[in-house]
């Protein structure tokens, strides 16, 4: 489990657990045939749909609140879902959802201050599920800067997509071939590299993928029998990887390699399988480059087709 559900976990049984619990000494309790969180929710919604829309001015400031303190549990209902289906599943997230639940937060513990002069005798009920819009808040915040660090990379390599293909691009082009004096040994360097590259795609090891590739790398993708073009950032290529449940294997056949000083090219026909099946196959061109002593990947270009995969080795 991802470390940033583990506060939504403990948010989620929390706030469960709180529903069947006392949530005010006056108030009634499941041996009563009553859920206790039912109960507290209709007493804070209740000054709202006692009024009718034409009194709708007579409510006070402290009816208003307690309307939207029950209020609060739609949106940690939907937090919780958003959080722990992530990433599998993708939810819209509202604009600084932490704050807004940081927010609610705020907004249940006035239950504390007094009514009437008096103070409610508070049970265990109320505190669990005031915490657990606390412990939500943590969880979304750990996730936003997860996703944040993805999005800056994702920014970044959106702006640079265009360009790190023209570059790539040129290279091909231009690159003399009389200067791209490849040895063998170079040509086992750089198949090793892409087949663990591979393998670790297999695994779903998206910390390995991105430590081997540069910041800008990019996926593009041409299906053969439309002509669609499908690119995508580093962010968007690992978070693909991890959240696809298939399992996956991909074989080159007879790679061809180049080599140029700093930047390496491998060209090789593909096919690929998921769950033991053949999905497709294509020719993949990888494009890496040697930064601090490594071969990082660059850019992976390849081609898709459905027919004519042949028998996959």
């Amino acid at each position: 489990m991802a470390k940033e559900k583990i506060p939504a976990l403990a948010a989620l049984v929390l706030f469960a657990t709180a529903w069947f619990l006392p949530v005010e000494a006056a108030s009634a309790t499941l041996a009563d045939g009553v859920l206790p969180g039912w109960q507290a929710f209709l007493v804070a919604i209740g000054p709202a749909t006692w009024h009718k829309f034409a009194e709708i001015d007579l409510l006070t400031i402290r009816e208003v609140l307690m309307a939207m303190s029950a209020l609060s549990n739609l949106l940690m209902a939907y937090t919780l879902a958003l959080v722990l289906a992530w990433p599998r599943i993708h939810f819209p997230v509202p604009y600084r959802l932490s704050a807004q639940l940081w927010a609610a937060f705020v907004l249940n513990v006035q239950w504390i201050w007094p009514r009437g002069g008096e103070f409610l005798d508070l049970r265990a009920g109320y505190w669990l599920w005031c915490g657990s819009f606390a412990l939500a808040a943590v969880a979304v915040r750990r996730l936003e800067r997860r996703r944040g660090r993805d999005d800056v990379l994702v920014a970044h390599d959106r702006r640079q997509v265009r360009r790190a293909a023209m570059l790539a691009g040129l290279f091909l082009l231009v690159a003399p071939p009389a200067r791209a004096q490849t040895t063998s040994a170079d040509s086992a360097t750089i198949v090793g590299v892409v087949e663990r590259y591979i393998a670790a795609m297999s695994a779903r090891d998206t910390a390995y993928l991105r430590a081997a590739s540069l910041p800008t790398m990019a996926t593009v993708g041409v299906t053969v029998a439309t002509g669609a073009v499908a690119v995508r950032t580093l962010g968007e290529f690992l978070a693909g990887m991890a959240s696809d449940p298939r399992v996956f294997s991909g074989v080159l056949r007879s790679p061809t390699v180049t080599v140029d000083g700093p930047i390496a090219h491998l060209v090789a026909p593909y096919v690929t399988r998921f769950d033991g099946i053949v999905s497709h196959c294509g020719i993949d061109h990888y494009v890496l480059v040697r930064s601090g002593g490594r071969w990082l990947a660059s850019q992976m270009v390849f081609t898709r087709r459905t027919d004519g995969c042949g028998a996959a080795p």
